[in-house]
């Protein structure tokens, strides 16, 4: 929540500015109002305030002046002025000190709404800005500090021009970036599937754990960074076999993943070329490398691949995946159940949706995304109280490490969605009873007011409503409430104290409070994890 401190002489605007507005709606809170400023620096020495709404005019001191000391002490924090004064001259003051906005007395709610509003989106592009400088400093700092010698930093961009563009140099014979008795060798791709602050972590355990066991191997290791990843060449001087070659290889892999997993989750692939004999051919030893890792999506269950894993991966089938997709939606539409043959079927449609993606992963992941999205849609007709979030399916399939965790997850899926709501066969009265209850839960309805439209005696109506249904009369009037709010939270352009009275509830505060109660997050948190579809 963001944190908007109040300071004005005058009681009245302090309490209609903290009850009047609804905060809550766009992520704010009142953190504190006060008639002067010692109480407002008095707080920020041990708290935070994101936005704060000053008074030009206070008692003792000029508001500019304190705008001014606050943006040199914090100049994250959003000052928006609040004045009778509509001189141009104050306006300008005040903006050349830094001041966010100014606005004249006497206050509209809604000119506060919308300026609060831009402060919190300067706010929030302030804060991704940051991040990013400082993820790209740490990136930086933690590559420099590896390559701190300007030996390593020559033989890494001298291997890097190898390796993309073909290039060897006399300066790598000088710098001994390719020895001259190499026999064999192979590259390694590192792709790592981590988020961006994770990534550097990532690189850094793995570098520094090369370079603790540089002496140990009886091969020579030559690395550098290409399009994020980390690119080894691993380089054998003493006459070793193909087969020799490639299980030193896996072994070097496993002890990386395996010195890894001891620090941070593993979150990378690892692709490893074919054994080439002839270094002029180091640059195809890398394109190979990386097209295993780029690929390796595709190659079930496996951190460590070669090129000969991805060959075995390749088939030549052809087929129309469209056709493909509407045999497997029909056929998902005449399973009342989950059973074998749904899992058996989308055995099949992976496969396939594997082939026909030839290596492109985002292909694949968008079709895998559609999959579900569809399926999502087909149980959503059969059963309205199954809602799901799309945003959540993409964000879900965006983090599948291969093919068979997309199977996975499309089973699991389809497991929870068609988990229908039971409809029992319930007897005339209270079939009558839920149908009037269902058209009119929105409003002021009691029992008697059901008893009465199907004429029967309201205790008799109860008793039988708890025998039938297992529920009494106001939890199943809450649980309609709650039911259709929930799909109306998923639509933006509504507001939630909008929601609120159209699932019956004229105040929002208690419409707040019951919806927590049952669902254990606000209106508010859960309409951030969903998305209309």
């Amino acid at each position: 929540m963001y944190q908007v401190a109040i300071v004005d002489d005058e009681p009245l605007i302090r309490k209609s500015l903290s009850e009047s507005i609804d905060w809550d709606t766009f992520e704010c809170e009142v953190c504190l109002q006060a008639p002067e400023v010692k109480a407002i620096t008095e707080y920020l020495k041990d708290n935070e305030v994101d936005i704060l709404l000053l008074d030009i005019n206070l008692p003792g001191v000029d508001g500019l002046t304190f705008a001014k000391e606050i943006k040199k002490k914090n100049n994250n924090i959003k000052v928006i002025m609040v004045s009778a004064y509509k001189d141009f001259q104050y306006v300008k003051q005040a903006l050349q000190i830094g001041v966010f906005d100014y606005i004249a007395k006497p206050i509209s709610n809604q000119e506060v709404v919308s300026i609060v509003k831009k402060a919190i989106l300067a706010i929030k592009e302030e804060k991704d800005l940051n991040l990013l400088e400082k993820l790209k400093q740490d990136e930086t700092k933690m590559l420099n500090n590896y390559f701190a010698k300007s030996r390593q930093l020559v033989q890494s961009q001298i291997l890097k021009n190898i390796l993309t563009n073909n290039e060897i140099s006399d300066l790598s014979e000088d710098l001994k970036v390719i020895p001259q008795n190499s026999s064999k060798h192979a590259a390694i791709v590192i792709k790592s599937l981590s988020k961006i602050e994770d990534s550097a972590i990532n690189k850094k355990y793995i570098l520094k754990y090369i370079e603790e066991n540089q002496g140990y191997y009886d091969f020579e290791i030559k690395q550098t960074i290409i399009n994020n990843n980390i690119v080894f060449v691993v380089l054998f001087t003493n006459k070793i076999s193909q087969k020799d070659a490639k299980k030193t290889i896996n072994k070097f892999c496993k002890s990386i993943l395996n010195y890894i997993s001891d620090w941070v989750e593993v979150n990378f692939y690892i692709g490893v070329s074919s054994i080439y004999s002839d270094t002029k051919e180091m640059w195809k030893a890398y394109q190979e490398a990386f097209n295993v890792a780029e690929n390796q999506f595709f190659i079930r269950n496996k951190s460590i691949s070669f090129r000969e894993d991805l060959e075995k991966n390749d088939r030549n089938i052809k087929f129309s995946i469209i056709h493909d997709l509407d045999y497997f939606y029909n056929f998902l539409q005449r399973q009342n159940i989950y059973n074998e043959e749904i899992e058996t079927e989308i055995n099949k449609l992976i496969d396939e949706i594997s082939v026909y993606s030839k290596g492109n992963i985002s292909l694949a992941k968008s079709i895998l995304s559609e999959v579900c999205i569809t399926i999502g849609r087909l149980y959503l007709k059969q059963n309205t109280h199954n809602d799901f979030s799309v945003e959540q399916i993409q964000n879900d399939i965006n983090k599948l490490y291969n093919i068979q965790d997309s199977k996975k997850y499309i089973i699991n899926f389809i497991k929870i969605i068609s988990q229908q709501e039971k409809h029992e066969e319930y007897s005339p009265i209270i079939t009558s009873a839920m149908a009037f209850i269902k058209k009119h839960y929105c409003e002021n309805i009691s029992l008697e007011t059901v008893s009465d439209s199907i004429s029967i005696n309201p205790s008799y109506l109860s008793r039988l409503i708890k025998k039938e249904t297992g529920k009494n009369f106001i939890d199943i009037i809450l649980e309609e409430r709650i039911n259709t709010a929930k799909q109306l939270l998923q639509d933006p352009k509504l507001r939630l104290n909008e929601i609120a009275s159209l699932v019956g509830y004229k105040d929002y505060a208690y419409f707040y409070q019951v919806f927590k109660k049952n669902m254990g997050i606000t209106p508010m948190d859960f309409r951030k994890n969903n998305r209309k579809l």
